[in-house]
């Protein structure tokens, strides 16, 4: 429509590819490309979107002007030395690379955050077993390489180095070295703290974990499941006992979680988010511990002291497992309201795809008469799952849900007056039933907890 939205240029970089060109295999440089020895000059910038419908969406278009298009962007950051933050959170790097967060809303100080553990593993693929010794170090004496490498308008990251040490005197006979570095990145506006740890392992037989302590101290914890979520013991009650008289393993409190893991409870504090993680333990009631690396180097082992007299499986040896190499995980640390966090996570997860434009044509600053248009908007409450088509080609399919641990009364979905009618659906898009249509709404009188509906639009 002609408004002039804000942008910022962040750090200019240059790359040795045509990736798109060589994708396709038309390598073609026009007088519209910088381009020096296949060498493409290329510039991020972030745009500013004002707020708009929900299922909707706007058209942009990039031009060259004489008015001046980089004017200032408002924002809640603040980085003094080094310590940054926004409205709803601060942050304290410490030369150890861990974190003191502060919760401005609440003013709780959680302390030791991102401190990393490392701990000898004598088991296999299908259990961590402790080693006699039950040897662990943690990055606490240390010193890290901090560095800040974004300071702008729209978010702050820094750069956290560790190493942990490996020598076969100290370690039970383990050599080598396990490099960490982690991305800490805070948004504008953001109530989430959001990291990505770069880990080059050559040691063998270890676990990696990072810590998130507490302030309260809660007996279970909550974790998402592919089907809802799932309350846990942090500690299996008379594990021991239970081991010398019939069972045939200890059980250790090491859980899996989906996308998410927070202390269960009514002092609720904080929730982690996970794109890769999957593992996880609580520490003392108090301290959730995030798996980031799991190195063994059999299939199946015999005698462990969590399974003594006994193999787990078949003794293959697959020194793959090791994990000697370089990967990336990514997670989160957020301050949201428990309800929320499910809202939260399926933000963070969703990916945000960008690509360079190679060309940008010198298009007058005209103005595009056209704006998106939302055809349904959902009760805040419900979280989207699809929006397609049926296969029938004659509906609009909506799948949606209730993830919360209670059910929701009164839910609301608003829809577009171009839909006449409104169908429940079972999962093979049959109808099941009419829904009523009343002032272009569908109300719902209750969705019980843990609920997925099709509805079809016709």
């Amino acid at each position: 429509n002609g408004e002039q939205l804000p942008f910022l240029k962040l750090n200019q970089n240059y790359h040795k590819s045509n990736e798109i060109e060589e994708y396709t295999g038309i390598f073609h440089l026009n007088d519209e490309a910088k381009s020096v020895a296949h060498e493409i000059e290329k510039q991020s910038i972030i745009v500013t979107l004002p707020e708009f419908d929900a299922m909707s969406y706007k058209v942009l278009k990039i031009i060259y002007t004489d008015k001046k298009a980089a004017f200032e962007q408002s924002t809640d950051l603040f980085c003094e030395g080094q310590r940054f933050g926004n409205q709803f959170l601060a942050i304290t790097i410490a030369k150890n690379g861990t974190l003191t967060v502060e919760n401005r809303e609440t003013g709780e100080l959680y302390s030791d955050i991102l401190l990393l553990e490392d701990r000898l593993d004598d088991g296999d693929e299908y259990n961590y077993s402790p080693t006699i010794l039950n040897s662990k170090k943690t990055t606490n004496s240390m010193v890290a390489t901090i560095e800040k490498i974004e300071d702008n308008a729209s978010f702050i990251s820094w750069e956290i180095g560790q190493q942990f040490n490996f020598t076969s005197e100290e370690d039970e006979g383990r050599i080598g070295t396990t490099c960490i570095t982690t991305i800490v990145k805070l948004f504008t506006g953001s109530k989430t703290l959001e990291f990505t740890s770069r880990i080059n392992n050559t040691a063998d037989n270890h676990m990696v974990r990072v810590l998130f302590p507490g302030k309260t101290c809660v007996k279970t914890s909550l974790a998402q499941n592919h089907f809802g979520t799932v309350k846990r013991a942090n500690d299996v009650d008379n594990a021991m006992d239970i081991l010398n008289k019939k069972a045939t393993e200890l059980q250790l409190p090491i859980y899996t979680l989906n996308n998410y893991v927070m202390k269960a409870g009514d002092d609720y504090e904080f929730a982690i988010l996970s794109k890769t993680v999957s593992e996880y333990e609580i520490y003392e009631d108090k301290t959730i511990a995030i798996t980031l690396l799991r190195a063994v180097g059999d299939l199946g082992k015999v005698d462990l002291l969590t399974r003594p007299g006994r193999a787990s499986g078949y003794h293959l040896k697959t020194p793959s497992s090791q994990m000697k190499m370089q990967y990336e995980v990514e997670y989160a640390m957020s301050f949201v309201g428990q309800e929320q966090v499910n809202y939260e996570v399926a933000m963070y997860q969703t990916p945000l795809n960008a690509r360079h434009i190679k060309t940008i044509k010198q298009y007058s600053a005209g103005c595009i008469a056209w704006e998106g248009k939302s055809l349904f908007e959902l009760d805040e409450r419900l979280i989207m799952l699809a929006t397609k088509q049926s296969e029938d080609g004659q509906q609009t399919i909506l799948r949606f849900c209730n993830f919360a641990d209670s059910s929701i009364e009164q839910a609301e979905i608003k829809i577009d007056g171009m839909y006449r009618e409104a169908f429940l659906l079972n999962s093979s898009e049959e109808k099941i039933m009419k829904l009523e249509i009343r002032d272009n709404k569908i109300i719902f009188e209750s969705i019980t907890e843990m609920t997925f509906l099709t509805i079809g639009l016709a």
